[in-house]
């Protein structure tokens, strides 16, 4: 009988154990020890699974940010609390691949309004180095009689005051490019770090000469998603062609990701038709908004008929091994060392070469692949960059995003596996333009204009 009770006591205890270890759920408390146990996970991985955690961050700089995250660490707290209190990590690691996150929060936006919850009203324009917000569209892309109009506060918060505390929390490489990424997911950051009250009330600076010097306005909450989910899985608003006066075409590639490679081929393979149809002498391709993907999309749908000589998306990288990459006499958790020698040759008697100008459009949101397709373009000749500015992203791009959910708090922490240098390593870190142009965020066809009346190339 004692035998029993034994048994029925430790079998009672695994199955207490196996409770404590499952991933907590949205609403789930978790202890300042698990807290600080989640935690440890991220600093361990940094150092045993991130091939090089300073190519974005100090050494230094890391120990203090770690060091003040586990002092904040001082409460009870569900998913939502422990990411306030992790997300500042994201801006000091200062690389868009390396982040705390929520699990999908795509999916928890589209569950918020689905559910009857609200969002800030407005798509927005965040200036991060002066602290200014500006009203670019209604939520969701639709046009706004306070367009261009600068917002001053926020629910009796100052603007100033919301963007410092929602940038800490945001990912990337620079503070340009957090921005930009804070403007895109700005109802997400609002949403997740002051709640969704009913009624926004918003204080604003018109531009109009005749609108009052200033404006206070009451609004209900949008019911809407964000222009950026809407545009979810709809091939026209990632991807468009267009020709244009004096032998010119812009082609628009938002994304190097599409569930449908297929689809994404037929549609470049159609614009470099038209393309040769056309005479096209001038070709801009605009990346702006392109955060990455994968590398094939981009090597056989548009350098496929552009590259006139080999070319490498890449030179030197610094890689960590993983037991589920790990190939030949490798060892599991070593940093190797090497160097991309393979080239890839352009294709012969291609029908539909183009050999005409070639100007790539970058910006802010430009990452990951995108980047190595600018590098790529750069350092072969094949055209020129343009941009409003250099020292937004690094040329030395970390990839193949790895993941980890901590268990106590539910929250995802992504890191990469590898960093690789552009093809032609040169002194500056960041991807700089050849081309400086005036990027106007709230009217996109400023930049394209600008290019299209350069003069023609010799």
């Amino acid at each position: 009988m004692d035998v029993r009770v034994a048994r029925l006591k430790s079998l009672a205890v695994a199955w207490l154990a196996s409770l404590l270890a499952l991933p907590a759920s949205a609403t789930d408390l978790a202890m300042p020890q698990q807290l600080r146990e989640d935690l440890q996970t991220i600093a361990d991985t940094l150092r045993d699974q991130h091939p090089e955690a300073s190519h974005s961050v100090a050494p230094a700089s890391l120990r203090r940010a770690l060091a003040s995250a586990r002092a904040r660490l001082d409460a009870p707290m569900d998913r939502d609390q422990a990411w306030l209190q992790l997300a500042p990590l994201n801006s000091v690691l200062a690389d868009a691949h390396t982040l705390v996150a929520y699990p999908d929060w795509r999916g928890d936006l589209k569950a918020h309004v689905a559910a009857g919850g609200g969002l800030f009203p407005y798509e927005v324009h965040v200036d991060g180095e002066r602290g200014e917000l500006f009203v670019v569209a209604d939520l969701g892309g639709a046009r706004s009689e306070q367009a261009r109009a600068r917002i001053t506060r926020i629910n009796g918060v100052s603007a100033r005051r919301v963007i410092e505390r929602l940038m800490r929390l945001t990912h990337g490489d620079s503070p340009a490019f957090r921005a930009r990424l804070l403007e895109q997911r700005w109802a997400f950051y609002y949403w997740r770090a002051y709640g969704d009250p009913a009624r926004f009330d918003i204080a604003l600076r018109p531009v109009a000469a005749a609108a009052p010097s200033r404006l206070a306005l009451s609004l209900p909450a949008a019911s809407r998603l964000p222009a950026l989910l809407a545009g979810d899985q709809n091939f026209e608003r990632t991807f468009g062609f267009e020709l244009r006066p004096e032998r010119a075409a812009v082609l628009r590639i938002d994304s190097f990701v599409w569930s449908d490679p297929a689809r994404f081929y037929a549609f470049t393979e159609d614009a470099f038709a038209q393309i040769k149809r056309h005479g096209v002498r001038r070709l801009i391709v605009d990346i702006r908004d392109n955060g990455g993907g994968d590398d094939e999309l981009w090597m056989r749908g548009l350098l496929r008929h552009i590259a006139d000589r080999p070319y490498r998306n890449g030179s030197t990288y610094r890689k960590r091994v993983l037991a589920k990459f790990r190939s030949g006499e490798e060892v599991t958790g070593a940093i190797v060392r090497g160097e991309k020698t393979g080239l890839i040759e352009p294709v012969a008697d291609d029908p539909l070469h183009y050999d005409g100008e070639l100007i790539v459009l970058i910006g802010p949101a430009t990452y990951s692949s995108s980047v190595l397709f600018a590098n790529t373009v750069q350092d072969f000749g094949f055209g020129r960059v343009a941009g409003a500015r250099g020292g937004v992203v690094r040329s030395r791009q970390s990839g193949s995003v790895q993941e980890t959910r901590l268990p106590h708090s539910g929250l995802m922490f992504y890191w990469p596996r590898f960093v690789l240098d552009r093809p032609v390593p040169r002194k500056s870190p960041w991807l700089q333009p050849d081309l400086i142009v005036r990027d106007d965020p709230f009217d996109a066809r400023v930049a394209i204009e600008q290019l299209l009346a350069l003069p023609a190339e010799r």
